[in-house]
């Protein structure tokens, strides 16, 4: 059935539609049920949030009509009622036909109260003991500009008095008109699933989180660049730090925008002062990710609120003139940071299969074993490489070498018909398809048996729109692919 409304032209408009769904109905609003505009003039004066005693304005009230179908909706649902409208309850069950049921009065006057019940008919009132007694009478029970002989009255049984907080046990004879929503157990969260994020100026990951009220439905880990850890100041992340512990967010440092050769980060000794000025750099970095260790407040936590235990880094291209050492530079510079990096307990996940850049999957285990095969240092795969056309498929690699799956696909140049590389691997997955699609879903899947924990990192690593109207939809695309091929 539907809500319809006599226009002044004597047009037939409808507000609203009840529609049947599972084993209930839905109440689909024509409109958000808000005012358009705004209900007086914007901006309020100067002064309207220091009124004492003065309700808030509502500059935007929800309609009359909207107000009016949704209490026909939730009012045959309230389970118990005290009779008046000034009135707060608050009801809970015990148990079967036992409540506890709380009663409030703000107002600064004593209110009449009756409590009815629509479950079905009390058998039985009994109020519970609280530790208040003679509150009313102590310093600050009242607001400190409540007028000078203002009495609150009294509580009784059909009353009860200005600012009193009431709890009774209610027993009924029989629960009649009550429908239990059947319990289910709690489906289980995102386990190493992160989600990279771009921390603005003036920003924090915290901040970022919280505007993402879904955040930790999909993702229990965040990516962020390295150069918000290498300007924050140090206090401002050891606050992050501890904010992530609490929440069990997993922070996640990503060097691999800086590692460029020129002009931020080089792995290579092709110009001695900077490269050494790169290697103290992502030191710097690693340091302030080990910010806070053995400080934490939580003794079952070692190690401490520490920023961070996991950094991804990148190799580059070799330099334009000829320099015949890059290679075995870039397995020295690797040693140094991960020794570095060990010592902070940090483990480092070197990118593999990046467009361009080594080392290729298929050339990761000789550049680990040349590493020297240690423990904090494993690999960052580019699933996208892996599955792209030609020849490809995961190559053995060492057992526990991979400690992150970055998320993509394959992307073709779309002026080549005949082109059969791929000229990125950082694609949408919401782009895969057929075997691309299973080839990825069985590396994600690769060690989330229960088995061997922890897992690899499985991380959105897609080039994805700026705009935030479309970015939100694009992460939503993703991660909803990746749960799919998790499940």
């Amino acid at each position: 059935p539907a809500a319809t409304v006599h226009m002044p032209d004597g047009t037939l408009l409808v507000i609203a539609q009840w529609i049947a769904h599972g084993n209930g109905t839905l109440l689909a609003l024509g409109s958000s049920g808000i005012a358009s505009r705004p209900a007086f003039t914007l901006p309020l004066p100067a002064g309207w949030g220091r009124r004492e005693d003065s309700a808030l304005p509502i500059p935007f009230p929800i309609s009359s009509h909207a107000a009016a179908l949704i209490q026909t909706v939730l009012a045959p649902n309230v389970g118990f009622s005290a009779g008046n409208r000034n009135l707060s309850v608050v009801a809970t069950r015990q148990r079967p036909n036992q409540y506890l049921v709380g009663v409030g009065n703000h107002q600064l006057s004593e209110q009449a109260m009756e409590i009815s019940s629509r479950l079905g008919e009390i058998a039985e009132i009994a109020e519970m003991t609280l530790d208040d007694a003679g509150l009313d009478d102590s310093p600050g029970y009242m607001p400190t500009h409540t007028p000078n002989g203002t009495d609150l009255g009294r509580s009784g049984n059909q009353s009860i008095a200005g600012l009193d907080q009431r709890i009774f046990r209610i027993t009924l004879q029989n629960e009649e008109r009550l429908d239990l929503i059947q319990s289910a157990p709690p489906s289980r969260g995102p386990h190493r699933i992160g989600l990279p994020l771009d921390i603005v100026a003036g920003s924090s990951i915290r901040d970022q989180i919280l505007l993402r009220p879904s955040f930790f439905e999909h993702f229990d880990t965040v990516v962020v660049d390295w150069r918000y850890v290498e300007a924050a100041d140090p206090a401002h992340l050891l606050a992050q730090a501890r904010w992530a512990e609490l929440q069990n967010l997993t922070i996640v440092v990503d060097l691999s925008a800086g590692t460029n050769l020129y002009p931020d980060l080089r792995l290579c000794n092709n110009s001695a002062d900077e490269y050494a000025n790169s290697l103290e750099r992502i030191k710097v970095v690693l340091g302030k990710m080990g910010i806070g260790r053995n400080t934490s407040r939580n003794p079952l936590r070692r190690g401490g609120a520490t920023l961070s235990e996991h950094a991804i880094y990148t190799l580059h291209r070799d330099p334009e003139n000829y320099y015949p050492d890059c290679s075995s530079d870039f397995v020295d510079s690797s040693k140094i940071l991960s020794t570095s990096a060990a010592a902070l307990g940090i483990t480092l996940h070197l990118r593999a299969g990046e467009e361009n850049k080594p080392p290729a999957v298929s050339a990761a285990p000789d550049f680990l074993s040349k590493v020297g095969g240690v423990a904090n240092l494993k690999l960052a795969v580019c699933t996208g490489s892996v599955v792209a056309p030609g020849p490809g498929g995961l190559p053995p690699l060492p057992a526990g070498s991979v400690g992150m799956w970055m998320v993509g696909s394959p992307v073709s140049d779309p002026y080549s018909v005949s082109s059969a590389s791929a000229i990125t691997v950082h694609g949408p997955a919401s782009l895969l398809q057929g075997a691309a699609l299973q080839a990825t879903a069985q590396l994600l899947r690769t060690g989330r048996d229960g088995v061997n924990a922890p897992p690899p990192f499985i991380v959105v690593d897609a080039s994805l729109p700026q705009q935030p109207d479309l970015s939100e939809d694009a992460i939503f695309r993703e991660v909803r692919v990746i749960e799919r091929m998790l499940s």
